[in-house]
């Protein structure tokens, strides 16, 4: 024979010290299910939590490598131009 689980959530007792019907029948299952509850309700927002720091670092090592990148263009063009000033000041020393 089945036994009908008792899945009422209706309080007993005044609101101050309100429990439902199933803590009052299985105090021990409806305390283990309370902590297993906590423990996933912590791991969730520190999960949040870890995502957001994620999130923002790697969007603060997006923001360095795009620097990064327009020091490297601008010491390429520097250089470059550099080059160019040299082998224009050699040839006028060379030939003028």
């Amino acid at each position: 024979m089945q036994k009908k689980a008792n899945t009422s959530v209706r309080p007993l007792g005044n609101d101050i010290n309100a429990i439902t019907w199933y803590e009052f029948w299985h105090p021990r299952k409806a305390a283990a299910l309370a902590a297993e509850q906590d423990y996933n309700d912590r791991v969730f927002d520190e999960n949040a939590n870890q995502d957001d720091l994620e999130a923002d670092m790697t969007y603060k090592l997006s923001l360095m490598e795009k620097e990064f990148e327009e020091k490297k263009l601008e010491t390429i063009k520097m250089i470059t131009i550099t080059i160019v000033f040299a082998v224009v000041a050699f040839v006028l020393v060379k030939y003028v």
